[in-house]
């Protein structure tokens, strides 16, 4: 799931972190896009649920969570802007039809 969320920006010559010094230059909104804004921290997500599942620890739960709270406070939020600001209407259709998580 990242691999592939990945390489689809790549491919469109875009950057994966819309916050960092490269602008966005397109707003990917197909493939996994289609189904979650963030395919990439699902993938992530759940690399992190799995390797608690592997180890049957709760506690192992903990960075998970922590991860997602940290997304949802802080990175996703000023991704979001950045991307409102660059591609305006076209962003904001995007993110009204498809789920921010799934």
């Amino acid at each position: 799931m990242i691999t592939h969320a990945v390489l689809r920006f790549r491919a469109r010559r875009t950057t994966v972190d819309p916050r960092s010094d490269a602008l966005p230059a397109v707003l990917v909104t197909d493939g996994l896009n289609g189904w979650t804004r963030n395919p990439m921290y699902v993938g992530m997500v759940l690399v992190l649920l799995g390797h608690a599942v592997g180890r049957r620890s709760t506690s192992a739960i903990l960075p998970g969570v922590a991860f997602v709270a940290w997304l949802e406070l802080s990175q996703i939020p000023a991704e979001e802007d950045l991307l409102s600001d660059t591609f305006g209407c076209e962003y904001r259709r995007y993110a009204g039809r498809v789920r921010r998580w799934v």
